[in-house]
């Protein structure tokens, strides 16, 4: 059972989020409402909408959900981007353009660069509604009470696409990355060496996933399942600086929190990105499900269920970036 694509995540933060309509649910509804979801149409290369939580077929699509308290207060938001497109192969598309210049030429014509130019662009028109349409879904959790977003996403390049998007439709958006001061990838060298990390609040232990790479150059790695070195031989490498750690899976075993830090690359910015997020919710939802008497209304059941599992995701999240805010400054 899953209501949310969660099993990446990037996190950010909002700047002046008093300044902000965000927090102005009702208006932030009419603003989503002007760009709710359509398939792409004829001649269309990509398009950018917003798909309903409970499916773009539903009787009564749910294009904002709202996460509240046990008060009855709402502390976040969701929001569904559905980022359409049809992709033409590059070397399609080229050998179609030389084939049409070619027989003109060959034709007699003498052909200037407005007329490639034009070519290109007839010969794109024509076959774009040949391409099969590829539809990608990223959740956005809004966390109005701590000033958070996070994008269910693995790729900054997908979240930032979603802002500006969201940022045309709603004219602001202020997610900004959240700034760390330790070097990310130094830090998971030691958590690797020390086979985890104490915090404050929880104990993270190193599981058995983990991307070891050359320094700098990253042509050379190594992960889990592709060596039968001894980790204390790995270990070595690292306290050695002969390779360092690219994405280490952290479990925090107390909350039933499993998830995989990837350090940022080579001259990027210093931001961490989260892969193979799990959580405890799958069971969480099972003993609900459990519970739930036969003649219970079944749309009205998922509903419940959509609004636990976005409260427990968000708390999830909050324990993510918490844990990496101690880890790294």
């Amino acid at each position: 059972m899953q209501y949310f694509n969660f099993k990446n995540m990037i996190a950010y933060q909002i700047s002046d989020i008093e300044k902000t309509n965000l927090q102005d649910v009702d208006s932030l509804l009419q603003g989503v409402l002007k760009a709710t979801y359509r398939p792409l149409g004829k001649g269309q290369a990509s398009l950018t909408t917003f798909s309903a939580i409970n499916g773009n077929n539903a009787n009564e699509p749910e294009y904002l959900h709202e996460i509240k308290d046990p008060r009855n207060e709402t502390i976040g938001v969701v929001l569904r981007v559905n980022i359409a497109k049809r992709d033409l192969p590059n070397k399609f598309v080229k050998n179609e353009i030389e084939r049409r210049i070619k027989k003109l030429e060959s034709a007699g014509q003498k052909l200037e660069k407005a007329d490639k130019k034009r070519i290109k662009e007839d010969v794109v028109n024509e076959l774009i509604d040949k391409a099969f349409p590829k539809e990608k879904e990223v959740d956005i959790f809004i966390d109005l009470r701590n000033g958070l977003v996070f994008v269910g996403a693995s790729s900054a390049s997908v979240a930032e696409n979603c802002f500006a998007f969201i940022r045309k439709v709603l004219n602001t958006f202020p997610a900004i990355p959240i700034r760390y001061e330790k070097e990310i990838g130094r830090e998971l060298d030691n958590i690797f060496l020390q086979n985890g990390t104490r915090l404050k609040t929880a104990t993270l232990d190193i599981a058995m996933k983990f991307k070891l790479t050359e320094l700098d150059t990253l042509t050379y790695s190594v992960t889990n399942n592709l060596t039968e070195c001894p980790l204390q031989s790995l270990q070595h490498l690292v306290q050695s600086r002969e390779l360092t750690v690219s994405q280490l899976e952290l479990a925090d075993k107390n909350n039933e929190l499993f998830f995989i830090i990837v350090g940022p690359k080579v001259g990027g910015a210093n931001m961490p990105t989260f892969k193979g997020i799990e959580t405890n919710l799958p069971d969480l939802l099972n003993e609900r499900a459990a519970g739930a008497t036969d003649d219970v209304d079944e749309e009205l059941l998922h509903k419940e269920f959509r609004a636990f599992s976005a409260e427990q995701l968000l708390k999830s999240m909050n324990k993510i970036v918490s844990y990496t805010m101690e880890m790294f400054n």
